[in-house]
């Protein structure tokens, strides 16, 4: 599971690592525009198919079977594919980096639900893992070679890692769309609650960088949007670990040796955020991340309190009843849109990073009260 768990961070990390070393603060941005649309989309599938799969299994009707599951992830993987296509062409203008682009969103958000199943069924998902790896490692390598990294060769990248991984996937079963309303109806206790708490986190996560947009312009928004990618470490290593974390009984979260281990971890994962930004500071490193190290005090405390508040999110959004974790996300998403838009109004670029930080802050600690405060579902 430890050796599984890594190799999944790596593989989600890597392209996220490619772009912050490899593109200027501009592209970055351009980048980050599509990526978002595969935050959103992979938001959407663990609410609507994986989360609801497994709060099924745990509360309500019995597991549903991977010729449904995977069906209902192919529909969703392939809209997410043509609105992220739409969003490149939008910013870019051109139809060769937004096909892409959405070829590697509609693969990697099938990937991220097939993964899902795998785990909670104690199937092997390493092998996919590691070659999404080789082919990113790889391709980045070979456009460095060449002189030829730009945003088009790292959307390239991201796609063919993407579809490296996906086809070491069982293969989906491929059902007519009727599914989807089935499916719904099937599992619809579990939907509705977990979707309504998605629709509000996304409001705040994806919704207001696209509202900061035209305030920070696309370069700014691009080092806004690299603080988020640098506690993506943390995020992606406890993400493997949803099924796992979402079975785990809540009373065990208010042990203090799991509270000690929780917080102290975060913090070094802090600290070491801090330390790569001197670094990138004193060496000079290229791309957005050196723009980034100006900002290292306020990108360290971000990072320790997003890596809490992610975990503390995951374990709410398994045993959590409906009205506890709508509340939650209310709170959540009212200070993710409100503080970075009004950071961004008084003081620009570093005001929208303090007031980042800031509600990053409050919401980890809202969540964190909730799951320790509550008994469950």
């Amino acid at each position: 599971m430890l050796l599984a768990t890594a190799v999944n961070a790596l593989y989600v990390l890597l392209i996220q690592v490619v772009a912050l070393l490899s593109l200027d603060a501009e592209s970055f941005g351009q980048f980050s525009l599509q990526y978002l649309v595969f935050a959103l989309a992979s938001s959407i599938s663990l609410s609507f198919v994986s989360e609801a799969w497994i709060r099924t299994d745990l509360y309500g009707a019995g597991r549903s079977s991977w010729a449904s599951y995977s069906a209902v992830s192919v529909y969703l993987a392939a809209a997410a594919a043509v609105v992220a296509a739409a969003v490149g062409f939008v910013v870019e203008g051109t139809p060769a980096p937004a096909l892409i682009g959405g070829t590697a969103v509609g693969a990697a958000v099938y990937r991220g639900s097939a993964r899902f199943f795998f785990t909670r069924e104690n199937s092997p998902v390493i092998v996919g893992d590691a070659i999404g790896v080789v082919f990113i490692l790889a391709g980045w390598l070979a456009a460095a070679l060449t002189g030829t990294l730009s945003l088009l060769a790292v959307t390239a990248i991201w796609a063919i890692g993407a579809i490296g991984s996906s086809l070491f996937s069982r293969p989906p079963r491929l059902i007519r769309p009727r599914i989807i309303p089935l499916w719904y109806r099937r599992h619809r206790a579990s939907i509705v609650p977990l979707l309504r708490d998605s629709v509000l986190m996304d409001a705040g996560a994806v919704g207001t960088p696209y509202i900061m947009l035209p305030m920070l312009g696309v370069a700014q928004f691009g080092i806004y949007r690299a603080v988020s990618n640098l506690s993506a470490p943390a995020r992606l290593l406890l993400t493997p670990l949803r099924p796992v974390l979402m079975s785990t009984p809540i009373a065990r979260q208010r042990r203090a040796s799991w509270l000690g281990a929780v917080v102290g971890t975060s913090v070094l994962i802090g600290a070491a955020a801090f330390l790569l930004l001197a670094v990138a500071d004193a060496v000079d490193l290229f791309g957005v991340v050196g723009d980034l190290a100006a900002y290292a005090v306020p990108v360290a405390i971000y990072v320790a309190f997003n890596s809490i508040g992610s975990y503390y999110m995951i374990v709410a959004r398994g045993h959590l009843a409906p009205r506890p974790l709508f509340l939650g996300r209310a709170f959540h998403t009212t200070v993710a849109i409100a503080l970075p838009i009004a950071g961004t109004l008084l003081g620009g670029l570093e005001g929208a990073i303090w007031g980042y930080t800031m509600c990053t802050a409050l919401w980890a600690t809202g969540w964190s009260v909730l799951v320790l405060s509550r008994r469950g579902a």
